[in-house]
């Protein structure tokens, strides 16, 4: 049963490559954990295919209009919408909380890239694959190719040759080796996962371009089309970033060095009147920050259930 009163939560899936759906269609999941707590969701997909002459500023903008209407529907909650964004959906979020900074409610970013140059000497292996490929001109290659659309696949693919060990072995001998309880969970995960959507080849460069390499979000250099620059420091609602140190694409210093570019110290986040907070988790992988049923049990429902604490929490302790 949900309760008028309490906000509303927003979870947004990510736009990365692999089939819409992941943000929680799963009895113990994000949205699951919001419904158990009473909360109204609501629950930001996309399409596989994109529309003509699409951007990332309109999906972001796109977002707003949601996030909106989402809190028009709520006039009686305690509070404005708890927005979670996953993954890519976690940048995404973070730009249209810039441009309507009065919308949103706290906000939980998993395993969401927001600074891009991070990560650790030795380690990180996408950061080197990136370097090794020479730039952008491989996403705009592929892009021309597909005549200007981008599979979905190509990023699938990335990410599976990220740890080819698992790719190849692991992930077989797990389901030969249990196949009765592995079963449902690897054909559920391989449907969703095999299920490639498709970009616009300026999307995908644009993501390039601005984030990837040129690191322009969390230095704020980007300016929308209306002459909007996109200031993480505008955004005054708390903000936690969930990451672990086993993300070999999100590794912890991508999901929280932006807090080191847009802030001098402690004081300085202080006196701009927000509050950051941030999990790292040891040991596990990129997906099951948002997808594994484990995760949502224990990190996601804490989340949920100490929403309005986090909201609540001085600027000063």
């Amino acid at each position: 049963m949900t309760d008028g009163r309490k906000r509303p939560v927003v979870v947004i899936d990510p736009r990365a490559g692999q089939g819409p759906g992941i943000g929680g269609f799963k009895p113990v999941s994000e949205m699951a954990d919001a419904f158990k707590a009473g909360h109204c969701v609501y629950f930001i997909g996309f399409t596989a295919e994109p529309l003509e002459g699409q951007r990332i500023e309109d999906i972001a903008r796109a977002f707003t209009v949601f996030i909106e209407r989402v809190g028009e529907l709520h006039p009686n909650a305690l509070g404005k919408p708890f927005v979670i964004g996953n993954c890519q959906a976690g940048w995404h979020a973070l730009i249209a909380a810039c441009m309507r900074p009065d919308l949103v409610g706290s906000m939980l970013m998993a395993g969401a890239p927001l600074s891009y140059w991070g990560g650790v000497h030795g380690k990180n292996p996408m950061r080197y694959t990136g370097g090794i490929l020479g730039g952008t001109w491989t996403a705009r290659m592929v892009s021309d190719i597909g005549n200007g659309m981008f599979d979905g696949a190509w990023l699938v693919s990335n990410f599976d040759n990220l740890n080819p060990a698992n790719t190849l072995w692991t992930k077989q001998y797990n389901v030969w080796s249990n196949p009765e309880n592995e079963e449902e969970r690897y054909l559920k995960f391989e449907e969703w996962w095999g299920d490639f959507i498709v970009l616009r080849g300026e999307e995908l460069q644009w993501m390039v371009d601005n984030l990837f390499v040129g690191n322009k979000l969390s230095t704020g250099q980007i300016v929308t089309s209306d002459g909007t620059r996109l200031d993480i420091r505008e955004i005054k609602t708390p903000i936690v970033c969930f990451c672990s140190q086993g993300d070999n694409i999100t590794p912890p210093q991508q999901a929280l060095d932006w807090i080191l570019d847009n802030y001098q110290s402690v004081d300085d986040i202080r006196r701009c009147g927000q509050r950051i907070f941030y999990c790292i988790d040891p040991k596990v992988g990129h997906l099951a920050i948002f997808v594994a049923s484990s995760v949502a049990a224990k990190d996601h429902a804490e989340f949920i259930n100490n929403m309005e604490l986090i909201d609540t929490m001085p600027m000063k302790l």
